[in-house]
């Protein structure tokens, strides 16, 4: 019988003929089963009923359905403050902390139903705005010219994605900052579009320039030390007289003996006599002449230490701190905006150890840390044989056009601060430079690439009202995506461009104001699709082209698309199917990589925390990069060559480039390109729970967090998402004198009924991944040290007898058990798919949906493509 149904649901799910969406699922009722009011009769009624209200709150009368807002709202108070310890009162009759424990799970699942089946839109499409990725990027298709959209509000939550309507709200604000965006990005495209300029090329040996600066500065650090160092001579002369032996008695005994002793002892002595005066050495005060002299000191040893280093004199070394820190050069203001090389000649010392064969290329904004990271590059070239490093880069219209290239460290420089202290322990000096410039060219603006798409042409015809005429009619029908723009409308831009002129605006500067209304307009800033989503109907080809290409691309359809749908083809199932493909394989689907994976895997995690040097020492900013790229890399990988989901849970190989392989410690990776590597059996890399980002997002920063991992878990890779953590739940008092394991803390915290109800599904998981510490490298043990309380170190030992897929004796046996969950896995991640294309919340009334794109791609043998083809070729997302 249930063979049957499934057939003919297939049917009418992937009919692509039929008019109209599936019919919606009823949704289940969220209703707490009968004991639990027994539980409040027992524990809370007495407070809280007609006569006795504590709290203003009645529990007498509250209903097991929570079928409304207010009533999932008031279970929901039940649930805190049962959660917080704070009810029952301690003088009340207290439940058995079983009892206690079943009832918080029971009201804790029903809440999560509630949730969602209020929040269900029964299949109801918001009208949707452009999100930031895809307003640049449609601005980048239309005009060529890459803006920076970060000015413009945060979107999405914590719960959606930034596609979903309900999150992409637009204010007057807003609608100002588009107005100003829009008008530089058509003042880029004008410029860009009327240069003539042919190719430019500037080459630079750095070895002249860099030397005698540096030469300058030495000679001013020297004399800073010579001067510091008088003046300190000076008073120690006056210590010896007679007529100071009290004053010299009196420092040393107040001082007595401190690390920076004679430092201080020569301001103290300043502070009391007064001489010799810092004035006759050419400075206002003691902490002027003590700091420059000192400066002075550290910076003749690192110089010394500087051209110690072979061929100082035919190229320059990239400093770690003091010296030459990083080659800077500037585009010229005379050169247009557009994609420009920067060329490099480089090479790493023989001596040099594998996390310092890096180097950090990025927007130089002026001071010491002020260094945006573009692209991490590692150098493999030798000084006996240089390589040619070669980096892309878009320049704009923007002010600052210096670009910098600089060995690779923190981003914040007092994060890498234990670095300096590290190597001036070990070695009495700064770190000596490791990778040599010998120069450094720029070239371009570079042609367009083959496969960009071509901007639409701002150049008029004639500099007067027909001409602008014919740039805003042409510019609004591309803006528009295949919709025509009216009569009426254009006679508007047409108006205000000549209300400009006569205010005394020139030609262009008239044509761009009207432009950048264009791009401020209903029709730019949203998906505009006809017809009323009350009557279902489906959507027109032009509307499906532009639904396929911001799901896939996070772009406006190209001309390919908008041919096939304008001649009415693009809707058969073999057109469509092959034209997904094509998208997927194109380069202009990596746009979809960061959009949807980061968001589906919250990756935003990997930002919240600095990671500090002395416990992850290379898990810099590059690192983390490197990292975040690995998950797209492997995703696209994987997809592209219809893998399966269940090689994003375990793999035998990893997608990789010779910055994460040396992090990881894989042997025989070199370069920056990302490829895939096989793996030796029992490693345990392969697969999403085997990535260092994975792995950073479930820590904060210093430990990991077998809570945060094991909650991922169960959310993404099992579709089994706990309820949101309660507020205010209170510390365990009991264990704060104690030193314990991780294990010995989370079992602790199970014992406890507000939180044992969640916490057992999902800690023993995160658990299983203690082998790998807060930035994802394996270890066998782990310690930390409680001030006051002692050191605490153990063996990890990551074995769990009931956890929500079984018992596992390490983290591969847990591995493996995941994996074997593949089903539930492709569920979940069909469900973040759909909300991501159809632009809303997967609700309830989606279910039939979900279950049979999961079930056909079960027949498939769980190919990620056939998701993706399954998606595209639905009825729903055909529908409006």
């Amino acid at each position: 019988m249930r063979l049957p149904l499934l057939r003919l649901l297939l049917t009418a799910l992937f009919s692509l003929a039929g008019e109209g969406a599936l019919a919606a699922a009823p949704a289940p009722v969220a209703q707490l089963p009968v004991p639990a009011q027994a539980f409040l009769k027992e524990y809370c009624i007495d407070c809280h009923n007609a006569e006795k209200t504590k709290g203003e709150v009645r529990l007498d009368n509250l209903s097991l359905r929570m079928d409304s807002v207010p009533t999932a709202d008031l279970w929901q108070k039940v649930l805190n403050q049962l959660n917080s310890g704070d009810m029952p009162p301690e003088k009340s009759k207290q439940p058995a902390r079983e009892l206690k424990a079943n009832f918080l799970g029971a009201l804790s699942e029903t809440l999560m139903v509630a949730r969602k089946s209020l929040g269900d839109s029964g299949g109801k499409l918001t009208l949707r705005r452009l999100n930031k990725r895809e307003y640049r990027n449609t601005l980048k298709d239309l005009l060529g010219v890459s803006v920076d959209v970060t000015e413009l509000p945060q979107e999405g939550s914590s719960d959606t994605f930034d596609t979903v309507g309900n999150a992409l709200l637009l204010s007057s604000s807003q609608f100002e900052s588009y107005v100003a965006l829009g008008k530089k990005a058509v003042d880029e495209a004008l410029i860009r579009q009327k240069s003539k300029a042919q190719v430019q090329k500037y080459h630079r040996d750095s070895e002249g320039y860099v030397n005698q600066r540096q030469n300058v500065l030495l000679e001013q650090s020297r004399s800073a030390l010579s001067k510091y160092q008088q003046w300190m001579a000076k008073i120690d002369e006056m210590a010896r007289l007679p007529e100071y032996a009290a004053t010299v008695q009196d420092i040393s005994q107040r001082l007595g003996y401190r690390g920076d002793f004679k430092s201080l002892y020569y301001g103290e002595w300043y502070r009391l006599v007064g001489q010799p005066s810092t004035k006759d050495f050419g400075y206002n005060d003691v902490s002027s002449i003590t700091y420059f002299g000192r400066e002075g000191k550290s910076k003749e040893e690192a110089f010394a230490d500087y051209y110690k280093r072979p061929q100082t004199d035919s190229g320059v070394y990239l400093g770690s701190f003091i010296v030459h820190t990083q080659e800077s050069h500037r585009i010229p203001d005379s050169w247009p905006p557009g994609e420009y090389l920067y060329r490099y000649r480089i090479a790493a010392a023989d001596d040099a150890p594998w996390h310092r064969r890096f180097v950090q290329f990025g927007v130089h904004r002026g001071g010491v840390d002020n260094f945006d990271l573009i692209s991490t590059h590692e150098v493999t070239g030798t000084l006996s044989n240089p390589q040619i490093l070669e980096v892309k880069i878009r320049v704009g219209s923007e002010p600052n056009r210096i670009f910098s290239i600089r060995e690779k460290r923190r981003i914040k420089r007092g994060t890498d601060v234990n670095w300096m202290k590290e190597a001036l322990r070990e070695t009495g000096h700064a770190p000596i430079p490791m990778i040599w410039v010998d120069w450094t060219e720029i070239e371009g603006p570079l042609p367009p690439r083959p496969e960009a798409p071509t901007p639409v042409s701002l150049l008029a015809s004639s500099p007067d009202a027909r001409g602008a005429r014919e740039v805003l009619e042409r510019f609004a029908r591309k803006a528009f995506r295949g919709v025509e723009p009216e009569k009426a409308y254009l006679d508007q831009l047409v108006s205000l461009f000549e209300r400009r002129v006569a205010h005394g605006d020139r030609f262009e500067q008239a044509l761009s104001r009207a432009l950048s209304l264009v791009l401020a307009s209903p029709p730019f800033l949203y998906l505009v699709e006809d017809g009323s989503p009350d009557h279902p109907h489906r959507i027109t080809e032009i509307e499906l082209a532009n639904r396929l290409s911001y799901f896939l691309w996070s772009a406006p359809p190209d001309d390919t698309l908008l041919t096939l749908a304008k001649q009415g083809q693009l809707r058969t199932p073999a057109v469509l199917q092959q034209q997904i493909d094509r998208m997927i394989a194109s380069e202009r689907f990596n746009e979809f990589l960061p959009g949807f994976l980061h968001q589906w895997l919250g990756m935003d995690r990997l930002d919240f925390f600095d990671f500090p040097t002395e416990k992850h020492r290379h898990f810099d900013d590059s690192v983390k990069m490197a990292a975040r790229q690995e998950v797209y890399e492997t995703f696209a990988r994987t997809l592209r060559s219809r893998g399966s989901f269940s090689a994003l849970l375990r793999s035998n190989q990893v997608v990789i480039n010779g910055l994460l392989a040396k992090y990881y410690g894989i042997p025989g990776v070199d370069g920056d390109a990302f490829r895939p590597v096989s793996l030796p059996n029992g490693t345990p890399r392969g697969g999403l729970l085997g990535m260092a980002a994975i792995h950073a997002m479930g820590s904060n920063g210093t430990d990991s967090s077998p809570v945060h991992r094991g909650v991922w878990i169960v959310k993404t890779l099992l579709n089994d998402p706990p309820p949101p953590a309660p507020p205010n739940v209170k510390q365990i008092s009991r264990l704060e004198s104690k030193l314990l394991t991780t294990k010995e803390r989370l079992v602790a915290h199970q014992e406890e009924p507000q939180c044992a109800s969640c916490h057992r599904r999902f800690d023993n998981l995160g658990f299983g991944l203690e082998n790998f510490d807060a930035a994802g490298l394996w270890r066998t043990k782990d310690s930390y040290v409680k001030r006051g309380v002692g050191k605490k170190e153990w063996d990890i030992d990551p074995a769990c007898t009931n956890s929500r897929v079984g018992a596992f004796a390490n983290f591969f046996e847990m591995r493996d058990r995941i994996a074997a969950q593949e089903k539930a896995f492709v569920s979940g991640s069909t469900r973040a798919l759909l909300s991501y294309a159809l632009g809303r919340s997967v609700g309830f009334s989606d279910d039939e949906l979900v279950a049979a794109i999961v079930q056909r791609s079960q027949e498939r043998g769980f190919v990620i493509r056939d998701v993706f083809q399954l998606v595209g070729g639905s009825a729903v997302f055909q529908t409006k």
